[in-house]
């Protein structure tokens, strides 16, 4: 932590994972606006994308917390991310369309 005291790291983190969640964000809701989202309001589409990605942020900080290592935490991350997502998917039924 280089010193740092815990607030100050962590609100560094904050900052720096908010810059890069917003210019992702921004992209990707500038490419998509011309032909995937041409009739949404891109303000929304903007706020879910930085909302989504800062959940994953918040995510992957519980999911360190409880591993002992750099390696197993990705891992065990990206694991629960995937199948919590095949799990909404698995609730909603074959049946169902989009």
């Amino acid at each position: 932590m280089m010193g740092l005291r815990d607030p100050t790291y962590f609100v560094a983190w904050f900052i720096f994972m908010l810059m890069i969640i917003g210019v992702m964000s921004v992209l990707l809701v500038a490419t998509a606006s011309l032909s995937v989202f041409a009739k949404s309001d891109q303000l929304l589409i903007l706020s879910m994308c930085v909302l989504y990605g800062m959940t994953l942020y918040g995510f992957s900080f519980i999911i360190v917390a409880f591993m002992p290592s750099k390696k197993s935490s990705a891992t065990a991350a990206s694991l629960v991310h995937l199948l919590s997502y095949y799990v909404a998917y698995m609730y909603k039924g074959y049946g169902s369309s989009l």
